[in-house]
């Protein structure tokens, strides 16, 4: 019966030493069939409930550095620090949650950023806001509304300079379809305001063109001079006027021309003299004055001429 006490004695001193949980429970059973002393035993049976917290402790610690949740991370080391687990053992999990501090401090600032991106709606913004909230894995749903955002704000900006490059071409064709696209990407009235205005003022001038055109044509110089006085109004260019003016200098000469033929064929019928007839009849004929107009003179240049033979 000593002999097996002793060997139990031994039994716990190691099981003391290496502080196994399964040797301290084996020397346990072994000293209390050896009949060993509860005092004797007291020693063990503390390590063996320490070591067995220790153990829940390290295994708490192990599954709180998998899990998302920085608390129980924080709890599991103050919990394992308390139990009495050895730096070493603590470090790696301190490194973890050092680590998931880091990202949550990021993720937290990326998603602020996110939100004031989406308030500021600057395009660069928004771009950065979102590369940071993906890095960072923040999750789809809160990136769906700057994503949308920023989709808005680019059409503005392409609208944007569709409106400039209209503004500058002044073509109707161009700035009809970009107040469209405008309207379509969300642009304020207030933006649109420039190329609706310069639209309708081509529109207008377009339309002064095309009856400047139409006038050059016409014999009625009434009609050229209101178009030139039309053109002048809403703005066409000199080099556009130009050609028009030309034609009404030219029909003005000519309806000069033609007025001063008809005083001077109306003065030869009066004087009846032979050769101011023929140069009536034949300026008259210069400017087609009509036959009607001429009949009478050639009529009187007859008599005169058969009352000279």
């Amino acid at each position: 019966q000593e002999s097996a006490k002793k060997l139990a004695r031994a039994g716990v001193e190691a099981a003391l030493s290496s502080r196994s949980i399964a040797e301290l429970e084996a020397a346990l059973e072994e000293g209390k069939g050896a009949g060993l002393e509860d005092s004797e035993l007291s020693e063990a049976t503390l390590t063996l409930e320490r070591e067995r917290r220790r153990a829940e402790a390290r295994s708490t610690l192990l599954q709180a550095c998998t899990s998302a949740d920085i608390g129980e991370l924080i709890a599991a080391i103050k919990a394992g620090e308390d139990i009495g687990l050895s730096d070493e053992e603590l470090s790696q999990a301190k490194d973890v949650l050092q680590e998931k501090e880091r990202r949550a401090l990021r993720t937290s600032s990326a998603r602020d950023a996110l939100i004031t991106a989406i308030e500021q709606r600057s395009i660069e913004v928004l771009k950065m806001a979102i590369d940071e909230a993906a890095e960072v894995n923040l999750p789809d749903e809160e990136l769906t509304l700057a994503k949308n955002i920023l989709a808005q704000e680019s059409a503005k900006k392409l609208a944007r300079a569709g409106v400039e490059a209209a503004l500058s071409s002044r073509s109707i064709a161009e700035l009809e379809a970009a107040l469209e696209e405008g309207k379509g990407a969300g642009l304020e009235d207030s933006e649109l305001s420039e190329a609706t205005l310069t639209l309708e003022r081509e529109r207008r001038r377009a339309e002064a063109r095309s009856t400047l055109l139409q006038a050059c044509t016409s014999a009625d110089i009434g009609e050229l001079i209101a178009a030139i006085k039309a053109g002048e109004d809403i703005g066409l260019s000199d080099e556009e006027l130009s050609q028009a003016k030309d034609v009404l200098q030219e029909k003005e000469r000519r309806a000069l021309r033609t007025s001063s033929a008809r005083d001077a064929l109306i003065t030869a019928i009066e004087q009846r003299s032979i050769e101011v007839l023929k140069m009536a009849i034949d300026e008259a004929a210069e400017v087609n004055l009509p036959d009607e107009e001429l009949t009478l003179a050639k009529n009187i240049l007859a008599q005169e001429s058969a009352k000279k033979l």
